[in-house]
């Protein structure tokens, strides 16, 4: 069955190559719209990632530092760590997409296996 499978692609690329050596211009037809496809995709992940984000750490304890190096550190956002009035203002002047704060009992509640929620709030403007 895989030999099968193996064999059809095959003849297909045979097929095809004889195709684009009889007409060259079947070569830009064939690869010019997966490029296409490529640019785009690149183009619109380009313009969504590293999305400026303001982080509040309200706790002071290891597990909410941690938490904060964490998001740090994963290089998906552009952070900057403000206070909860800076990161409002942020928001509302459109200097950042979102909050995300770490509230001020994360360390006890992580500890006590409690859930520990992080709050988000997001402002889904365009930048």
């Amino acid at each position: 069955m895989i030999l099968a499978f193996f064999r059809a692609i095959w003849v297909i690329l045979r097929k095809d190559i004889r195709i684009w050596l009889r007409q060259p211009s079947i070569i830009g037809a064939t690869l010019i719209p997966p490029i296409g496809f490529l640019l785009v995709g690149a183009l619109g992940a380009a313009a969504v990632g590293r999305s400026p984000v303001a982080l509040v750490t309200l706790d002071q304890g290891a597990k909410g530092q941690q938490m904060a190096r964490i998001i740090h550190d994963a290089d998906v956002f552009r952070i900057t760590d403000a206070t909860p009035s800076q990161a409002q203002s942020m928001l509302t002047n459109i200097d950042v997409v979102a909050i995300i704060t770490i509230p001020a009992d994360f360390t006890r509640r992580v500890d006590t296996h409690v859930s520990a929620p992080i709050d988000v709030t997001v402002n889904n403007l365009n930048l």
